[in-house]
C-alpha cells in the first residue's frame, strides 16, 4: 500500500479549496463587495479589520502547506480557529442566518482532521521532512 505523503487526498483538498480558494479568494471578493455595497465606509472598514487578517492567516497557510512547511499545520489551525470564533459570534449575534454554525462545523471537521490525519503527520512531522 502506498504510503500516505504528500499533498494529495484530503491535504490536497483542504490546501488549494480550502485555503486557497475560499480562505483567500474568496474572502478577497467578499471584502470588494463590501466596500461596493455598503453605504456607510464605517461598515466596510470594520469588516476589513476582520477580513483581511482571516485572508492573510490563509494565505500564509496556503504558502506554507505547499512549501511542506511544518508551520503551515499551525498558521492552518489558528485559521480554522479564528473561523469557529467567528462562526459562534455569527451564530449568536444573528440566529436566523445558518453561515454561522456552517461555520463552526466545517472549521471543527477540518481542525479534526488537521489533528488526526496520518498524511498530515507523515508530510509535515515524519522524521526529516520538517522545514
Amino acid at each position: 500500500m502506498k504510503e500516505l505523503k504528500g499533498v494529495s487526498g484530503w491535504l490536497w483538498w483542504f490546501v488549494y479549496v480550502v485555503l486557497g480558494l475560499v480562505g483567500v479568494l474568496v474572502n478577497l471578493i467578499s471584502l470588494g463587495a463590501y466596500f461596493v455595497s455598503s453605504p456607510s465606509l464605517g461598515a466596510s472598514a470594520i469588516l476589513a479589520l476582520i477580513t483581511l487578517p482571516v485572508a492573510g492567516l490563509a494565505a500564509a497557510a496556503f504558502t506554507l502547506l505547499v512549501m511542506e512547511h511544518t508551520a503551515g499545520v499551525t498558521v492552518a489551525k489558528v485559521y480554522l480557529s479564528v473561523n469557529m470564533v467567528l462562526g459562534f459570534v455569527a451564530a449568536v449575534t444573528t440566529p436566523s442566518d445558518a453561515r454561522g454554525p456552517k461555520l463552526v462545523i466545517l472549521s471543527g471537521v477540518w481542525l479534526v482532521y488537521l489533528w488526526t490525519s496520518k498524511r498530515v503527520r507523515n508530510t509535515y512531522f515524519a522524521k526529516g521532512s520538517a522545514k
